[in-house]
């Protein structure tokens, strides 16, 4: 799996090898200087997500910097949150992530940034797969790895459960292994339940009768 070089990612959080600290490099171009003045709280989170990020710390900058968001959502937050989850191998996450970054009008991205983004989304979505759900009967309710889904999914890499269920049928389950980059189609097919009572007791009649 291609992974960026370490000198990419120091470009990526808009880092300088001159000057100031990296992360207070890269934290000047995540939010307007307006900002740190207006609130403290923000902008120490976004200090010490950059900082776990640069250390390798993948899980404690994704915590900071949804701390972050929450605080105040914007453009740079969600590019933050795609870069940590780029990095666990989230993909999924960081392709949502990295489309709500391009659409937020709250602090909007650089061009320099929003190419950056834009790239990143693009190596995100070779490491999903996207599949289409059609049920019979219609209307079949969906689960992927026991988790509620809609009909149209989007898995990382890896094994996944998909089963669908619906009243009056037997649950139908299928397993399948994300390599990355699939777009498909898949039906899944619920036996009636009434019906496999049926098949049941007649072969338990059948059994009791023969000599």
């Amino acid at each position: 799996m291609m992974r960026p070089p370490r000198s990419l990612l120091a470009g990526l959080l808009g880092l300088a090898v001159s000057g100031a600290t990296p992360a207070a490099l890269a934290m000047t171009a995540l939010v307007p200087a307006s900002a740190y003045a207006q609130d403290d709280e923000y902008r120490r989170a976004v200090e010490e997500a950059l900082g776990e990020f640069e250390r390798g710390n993948f899980a404690e900058s994704l915590a900071l910097f949804r701390r972050a968001h929450a605080m105040r959502p914007s453009a740079r937050t969600f590019r933050g949150l795609g870069k940590a989850s780029y990095e666990l191998r989230r993909y999924v996450d960081a392709v949502n992530y990295f489309a709500e970054a391009l659409a937020a009008a709250e602090n909007p991205l650089t061009a320099e940034q929003r190419a950056e983004v834009t790239d990143l989304l693009s190596r995100a979505q070779a490491f999903v797969g996207r599949y289409a759900i059609t049920t019979e009967p219609d209307g079949a309710s969906i689960a992927v790895d026991g988790n509620d889904a809609g009909a149209a999914l989007v898995l990382d890499i890896g094994e996944h459960t998909i089963t669908a269920s619906a009243e009056g049928y037997a649950t139908a389950t299928r397993r399948i292994t994300v390599a990355g980059g699939e777009d498909d189609h898949l039906t899944m097919r619920l036996a009636s339940a009434e019906a496999e009572v049926v098949v049941e007791e007649r072969i338990v009649e059948r059994v009791r009768t023969d000599p």
